[in-house]
């Protein structure tokens, strides 16, 4: 099959999003429908985004010919179409898809916007030019960009279940359910007799001169209730949506799997949230583009009934007016991505020089975040006047064909009688104004478009399996992984793990940042899937849905509500006593009130604890998962913490992530971390690696308490 001509839209509907959007375009552009959320899932999209090699392996695997290259920025165009990467005006990479060159100009996708024409030299600009350093020491520059030679194959037997899904599922339409066709169709209808009573409403101004007002007062009469209906129906259906999509999400949040929500950015899914109501504008947009569309064709229907002769000026008219409209449309949707880019680029700015205020001012950094700020605001302006420019000159072009066209139609009536000239006069007037309304509307779309995607694509995303409520045992639970690994965000954080851990064992991880520690963890709880290899719990294969129902978490990323210290402890848990875990937590003596929004307004260790005692008062605990559970606390309280650790769940199976090396002594089982690989699995006490690591430790100690100790003069 060829390619399309037009290149299809796919917008991201998260703000890490570019480059599964932008592989379901280029499937889409070839023949092949594959899911964009099982894309997404099947991409190991992060928080921090997807690197182009797992958008190459992913191509190839669902039957494209792909090639990833690094050329010169100027030889793109030589190898379309392509996934490019690009540097957005805040720093960020991003992937399009450059589909084809017209001349000077390109179409490209944007994920973030959706298709846009860009002339050649202009997007020169954009592209990111990457540095590689080869063997030899020696380094080249290019652009990073993944090539389509053409349709490939799918070797179906090997293709893994989440990408075989993406070509099995149907598109998801989840704005249909909320839609229901009936009222949008009165709606519409309404729109359209609202738009035709206007023109009539001109024809009957005729008869005013003549003398006649009765018929012009019936019809303003009836246009005034009609525009009322209008403008409730559109508020009313307006609110149903916002209402509807709020009460669907209410229902499917709890529902959502967590690698959805620990694979979006918090401040994403806040804007989200934030920008629900804007639902409520669709069906006013709608209905203005349906009633100004029906009175340039009215107008234009009602300049032939009253002379035939003046028919062609009025079509050249409105036809010119919209066209003009419509072709400078590409010209003003790309000056105003930049701008919109440019000041989304500065408000982060503002907010992360907010955020880190105080660490600004102890570097005294203010001249260095000064002149970027200074920087980026120059960008700014300077794609403020570009877009100004853009659309003063667009709407003097249409007023030009405009009024080019008004002035032919009222030069062919001017042989009408005085009553029949003015309404011709005043149809060739409106004609431009209706179509620069049209303009202005079908500029707003693509921004409502891609709002309402963006709105909507939680309803879309799949579920998490609901397991059956799990049954009470008396021991812990057994763990095998055989050659398990895990992608994160294109890169290989576990890599072909095998472990076996008995039920009931207690096992401390250790190593350095970065070596996988929590992401075992994540594996077992569900945030991660394994791109290779099987996990089995029980000799079953695993559940995470499931094994919840029994885990005790412990980890500084467990959220702290803005509520009482009870309420906090209760908080998924179904007991009303929480003494005895305020007293094993060490909790009395806190004495907020509020702990406030993420423990804002307790310290750090007793944040802590208090996550630690919600984890005492979990029921039918068979495995402990706890991820630097003492940070935070003194090394006594650690101490008292870890010694309680088998009273606590005597039969469960704990694993337990830790830096500090002397809280590995305590455990019977020690595994050690290395760039996702397990470089040692033994007893602590036999472990010189750990023993090493102790001793250096207890020095770094020792140094501090001796800084500690320095008194300062006056």
């Amino acid at each position: 099959m060829t390619k399309r001509f037009l290149v299809p839209e796919v917008v991201q509907t998260s703000g890490m999003d570019c480059g599964p959007a932008a592989l379901s375009c280029l499937l889409r552009g070839f023949g092949i429908m594959a899911s964009y959320g099982r894309l997404r899932e099947a991409c190991q999209t992060d928080v921090d985004g997807t690197s182009i090699n797992t958008l190459e392996d992913t191509a190839r695997l669902l039957g494209l010919d792909v090639v990833q290259l690094m050329v010169p920025p100027e030889r793109v165009v030589r190898h379309l179409p392509a996934i490019v990467v690009v540097r957005l005006p805040s720093g960020m990479l991003h992937f399009v898809v450059v589909w084809r060159q017209h001349g000077r100009f390109l179409q490209i996708m944007d994920p973030a916007v959706g298709r846009r024409w860009v002339r050649a030299d202009r997007f020169l600009d954009e592209i990111y030019v990457h540095t590689h350093r080869l063997p030899d020491g020696a380094t080249v520059q290019g652009a990073v960009l993944v090539r389509v030679n053409g349709l490939g194959t799918v070797d179906w037997d090997r293709l893994p279940a989440d990408l075989r899904a993406a070509l099995t599922e149907p598109p998801p339409r989840p704005l249909i359910k909320m839609i229901r066709p009936v009222p949008w169709g009165v709606l519409a209808l309404a729109a359209v007799l609202a738009a035709i009573g206007v023109t009539v409403e001109a024809l009957l101004f005729r008869e005013v001169i003549n003398g006649r007002f009765g018929p012009l007062l019936g019809l303003v009469a009836g246009l005034f209730v009609l525009e009322t209906l209008v403008a409730l129906g559109a508020a009313k259906l307006g609110r149903g949506l916002d209402l509807g999509l709020r009460r669907m999400l209410l229902g499917r949040l709890p529902l959502l799997p967590d690698r959805y929500l620990h694979s979006r950015p918090t401040s994403d899914l806040a804007e989200r949230a934030h920008r629900l109501h804007q639902l409520r504008e669709l069906p006013a947009l709608g209905t203005e583009v349906v009633r100004t569309l029906t009175e340039i064709v009215s107008v234009v229907v009602a300049i032939a009934l009253i002379d035939f002769g003046s028919a062609l000026p009025a079509v050249i008219a409105a036809v010119t007016a919209v066209g003009a409209s419509l072709a400078v449309h590409p010209v003003i949707a790309e000056r105003d991505l930049r701008q919109r880019s440019h000041s989304g680029a500065l408000a982060r700015f503002f907010l992360d020089g907010m955020l880190g205020l105080t660490t600004l001012r102890a570097h005294t950094a203010e001249e260095v975040v000064t002149a970027e700020h200074d920087r980026r605001l120059r960008h700014w302006a300077a794609s403020g006047r570009a877009l100004a420019r853009a659309v003063v000159s667009a709407e003097a072009l249409q007023r030009i064909c405009g009024v080019g066209a008004a002035a032919w139609l009222v030069w062919q009536a001017r042989d009408h009688e005085p009553a029949t000239f003015l309404l011709l006069a005043f149809w060739a007037v409106s004609l431009p104004t209706l179509a620069a309304r049209l303009g202005r509307l079908t500029r707003q779309w693509p921004w409502h478009r891609n709002v309402t995607h963006r709105l909507v694509e939680p309803l879309a995303a799949p579920l998490e399996n609901q397991p059956a409520e799990s049954q009470p045992h008396d021991r812990g639970v057994s763990l095998t992984l055989r050659q398990v690994s895990v992608l994160a965000g294109g890169h290989t954080v576990l890599d072909g793990l095998d472990l076996t851990v008995t039920a009931g064992e207690r096992i401390a991880i250790v190593g350095a940042s970065g070596s996988g520690k929590s992401t075992l963890i994540g594996l077992l709880l569900g945030w991660q899937v394994p791109a290779g290899g099987t996990v089995l719990v029980d000799d079953a294969p695993l559940d995470p849905a499931l094994l919840r129902q029994s885990t005790a978490w412990v980890d500084p990323s467990v959220w702290l509500w803005n509520t009482s210290l009870v309420d906090n402890l209760r908080y998924g848990n179904t007991v009303s006593d929480v003494t005895q875990a305020m007293v094993e937590a060490e909790l009395a003596a806190i004495r907020a009130d509020q702990l406030g929004d993420a423990g804002g307004l307790v310290s750090g260790g007793e944040g802590q604890r208090v996550r630690l005692g919600r984890a005492l008062l979990r029921s039918n605990v068979r495995l402990v998962l706890l991820d630097e559970p003492f940070r935070g606390l003194d090394p006594a309280q650690r101490d008292r913490m870890l010694s309680r650790l088998d009273a606590w769940w005597p039969d469960a199976t704990v694993l337990m992530v830790t830096h500090d090396a002397r809280e590995a002594l305590t455990f019977s089982r020690m595994l050690v971390l290395e760039r996702g690989r397990i470089v040692e699995d033994g007893s602590p006490a036999s472990s010189t690696r750990l023993r090493r690591l102790v001793e250096e430790q207890t020095d770094s100690r020792a140094m501090l308490d001796g800084w500690r100790k320095i008194e300062v003069g006056r």
